[in-house]
């Protein structure tokens, strides 16, 4: 089990790392909301990403993706993923300035975790994590804790260091016009990221 453990640390952790730390979904509405809310108006949002992400992997290892072999499936998926994006493009291009406190509020703890369930860069890596990685054998569930562990492991400092990004970007937008250009532009990019990952996505393929 130790050698095995080794095995997996240093080869995920690498492609964890690729992946959680690039641009999508999840770091763009985190720096989203270190511009609009700073740092620690944030940390529920964090670590519902951090903590919500793994949890989808446990659930996928289980043999929930099975379901994914029907067409049918996919199909609500990919518009659960799209009404979902929209909405949050939607809540993040319209936000409300940060000193409206009545208006403005952040993602909760409970949002970002279940936006990993419809964002298709997770299921994605995920998809790619099981069929690489873990082995169909009796060490199965062995190699899919350890990836849950490196994955929050990488991806909570990750979520920090795009919350701290979009708290620095908050102190060239003083001005309210300058503010909701950024929103505007960050809800595109949100829309863009997601329609790419969707494109991309192994799921949503000719199936049955």
């Amino acid at each position: 089990m130790q050698d095995l453990t080794t095995a997996l640390i240093v080869p995920v952790g690498v492609f964890a790392l690729t992946l959680v730390a690039s641009p999508g979904p999840n770091n763009l509405m985190l720096s989203s909301s270190g511009t609009n809310f700073g740092f620690r108006r944030t940390v529920p949002h964090m670590l519902g990403v951090s903590l919500g992400s793994p949890i989808l992997l446990l659930v996928l290892a289980s043999g929930a993706n099975v379901l994914f072999e029907y067409n049918s499936m996919r199909v609500i998926l990919r518009y659960l993923c799209l009404a979902y994006v929209f909405w949050l493009a939607f809540k993040i291009a319209t936000s409300p300035h940060p000193k409206d406190t009545d208006r403005a509020r952040p993602l909760t703890f409970l949002q970002a975790a279940a936006f990993q369930w419809v964002n298709p860069k997770v299921w994605s890596q995920y998809v790619s994590v099981l069929a690489v990685f873990v082995p169909q054998r009796e060490d199965f569930w062995v190699s899919v804790i350890v990836i849950a562990i490196v994955f929050l492991a990488v991806g909570l400092p990750v979520a920090v260091l795009w919350t701290m990004l979009g708290q620095v970007i908050s102190r060239f937008l003083n001005g309210t016009l300058r503010l909701r250009l950024f929103n505007v532009a960050m809800a595109v990019l949100l829309v863009c990221s997601v329609a790419r990952s969707i494109v991309d996505m192994p799921l949503l393929g000719p199936g049955s």
